[in-house]
Order: structure tokens, then sequence, then C-alpha cells
């Protein structure tokens, strides 16, 4: 019979980053578990990754690279997005949270139980994190 399709997040994952196009020379790496196949909320982690991806991309500086990691830390789903953007002051990172398209995510994954932020890593990178539960209480589909 027809079993319900299960989308991975890697292969979503992947996805963003063959639709991304190379701004400036800035490369895209993505290392993804592959056990990460069966997550609430796939979709949701992508769009709200491919959003990230797009502002790292947009920060980083000339012929450098983004590189995109997905593990499980214990309950929850982490994405991290790290970019060599150089300095990050917090006023800025504040600045790019308050945009229209990140505010949306940034709603959209709080509703999920999930939260998303950015740390700087000085002196050359920042990373943009988010997070979402690993099991979500709502879905009954199993």
């Amino acid at each position: 019979g027809a079993r319900p399709v299960r989308v991975g997040l890697s292969s979503l994952m992947r996805e963003v980053q063959e639709t991304t196009l190379p701004e400036r020379g800035v490369a895209l790496v993505v290392d993804v578990d592959e056990a990460l196949a069966h997550t609430p909320a796939p979709r949701l982690i992508a769009t709200a990754h491919g959003s990230l991806v797009q502002t790292a991309m947009k920060l980083s500086r000339d012929e450098r690279l983004v590189v995109v990691r997905a593990r499980r830390e214990a309950e929850s789903i982490v994405v991290e997005v790290e970019d060599e953007c150089g300095e990050l002051p917090p006023d800025r990172a504040q600045r790019i949270f308050a945009s229209p398209g990140l505010a949306v995510t940034r709603e959209a994954l709080e509703l999920h139980g999930g939260a998303v932020g950015v740390r700087a890593k000085p002196p050359r990178s920042c990373v943009f994190w988010l997070t979402v539960p690993a099991r979500s209480g709502a879905s009954a589909s199993r």
C-alpha cells in the first residue's frame, strides 16, 4: 500500500544547497547527519535554514565558505550556518533578525517550540543557529 512520504531533512538541505546561487565566489558546504531523516516539520526547518543560508551568504566576505551543519542534540535538532563575515556587532545581529524574512522564520520556529539566533565567533565568523524539538508532540502520525 501507499506509505506516507517522509522527507529526509538531509535531502531538503541539499535541495537548498543546489538552489542557492553562489554569490561573489562564496561557496556553500553542507554537513548533515544522515540520521536526521525523520524530523517533525522538515519543510519548516528547510525553509528556515534557507533563510539563514541566504543571510549568511550576503554577510560573508568574497571567496569564502559558508558551512552548514545539522545534528541531533538530546531532544533537539540543531542546524548551524557558519559564515566568514568578520566581526558581527550585537546591534547588527538584532537588525538582521528584525528583517521581515527572518522575523517570520523566527515566529514559525517558536510556534514549533524552536528558536533561532546568531553568535559571533571572532575574529572571522558568525554562526546562525536554529533548534527545533526532535519529536513533535502534536503529530500523531507515526
